[in-house]
């Protein structure tokens, strides 16, 4: 996997600026000051870089901002993070990069504001691996494997890929705590949804917070994909867009039994997929999971129009069973080949 990190520190924003981009900055409190180079601007300098955060922020008509790696996206037309990263080690541009417009490139980049902000509004409990628990890993991965039916090891890669981690949760602010699972990206824990851990020998849940099976977390973005780290890391891989956490963990199962598959949740039919995010999937074979109910078909068909708008090729798998999930499916053992397959073509 590659690692982000390092080539940040490889790549100081200031120095791309001036040995990339031939651009003369300016010393201010912090950190620099130029003329913004992404909309040509001509008047003032409204393009500001933190030098100890590495992190770029144009103040003026972009309103976006973000690490170097976004101002890649920006200049130099990269669609995600990983193109990015292999532009800055030496990669030449694509001639669709050459060509990308700039304001197509600037759509890429509003999400990374909307992550910062959504962290500082949502303080979360500490989020822990399951080997700092009280009991051996395994423990847990089948506690709730146990809870789901399915099976442990794909949710233990859940939990190696940064999409599972375990906390005491609280309900309401003077309400009581208790022990929980949590689906989110680690990395940006902007949509985090939880599960209670407290389960008879059945693994069913002893009791839930009122009727509520699952509990988003205060300030959630619920139309944030669940997943997309991932996905955006595992380029070549069929990204599985599901609803409902119980469905995101049944993806992880297909991807335990060593399908390529990157699987993504949107936490309830209603969402839309937040503009911001949309970036991951362009270009990506999605297969859209839709739960057999009207809800599921219109979030399906809303979905899809959205990917496409960003080249993604869409189709989508409809859970057979009426009233079922793919949850429900996986469970009763079920082939996951039919869900990969393409359709067999039509003939006119």
């Amino acid at each position: 996997m590659i690692d982000f990190d390092a080539i940040k520190a490889r790549h100081p924003i200031e120095n791309v600026l001036a040995n990339r981009y031939g651009l003369h900055l300016r010393r201010a409190s912090g950190g620099y000051l130029i003329k913004c180079p992404i909309h040509n601007e001509q008047k003032g300098m409204s393009f500001a870089i933190n030098e100890k955060k590495q992190l770029w922020r144009c103040h003026g008509k972009c309103q976006a901002g973000g690490s170097v790696l976004d101002l890649i996206m920006a200049m130099d037309g990269a669609a995600n993070a990983l193109a990015a990263a292999e532009i800055l080690e030496g990669r030449q541009l694509t001639e669709e990069e050459k060509t990308r417009p700039r304001p197509q490139r600037l759509a890429k980049l509003q999400f990374t504001d909307d992550r910062e902000e959504a962290r500082a509004a949502m303080p979360l409990p500490k989020m822990l691996r399951a080997e700092q628990l009280k009991e051996p890993p395994q423990h847990y991965f089948e506690l709730i494997g146990k809870a789901r039916k399915l099976s442990w090891h794909g949710i233990k890669m859940a939990h190696d890929a940064g999409c599972l981690r375990f906390c005491r949760a609280q309900w309401r602010t003077d309400g009581e705590a208790f022990n929980c699972y949590a689906v989110l990206d680690v990395g940006n824990p902007i949509n985090v949804q939880f599960r209670r851990l407290d389960m008879d020998q059945n693994g069913k849940a002893l009791c839930f917070w009122g009727d509520t099976k699952v509990m988003g977390w205060r300030g959630n973005q619920g139309n944030w994909p669940v997943g997309a780290d991932f996905a955006l890391a595992h380029r070549q891989s069929t990204i599985l867009l599901v609803e409902g956490t119980g469905d995101f963990l049944a993806a992880w199962d297909i991807r335990g039994l060593g399908y390529d598959v990157a699987p993504v949740g949107l936490f309830g039919a209603s969402n839309s997929i937040a503009p911001q995010s949309l970036p991951f999937f362009e270009r990506r074979e999605v297969i859209i999971i839709q739960q057999h109910d009207p809800a599921a078909q219109l979030a399906a068909e809303r979905w899809t129009t959205e990917l496409e708008n960003v080249n993604a090729r869409v189709r989508t798998w409809k859970v057979p069973d009426e009233g079922a999930d793919l949850n429900d499916y996986i469970s009763a053992g079920q082939d996951p080949e039919s869900i990969l397959q393409p359709p067999p073509a039509t003939t006119p």
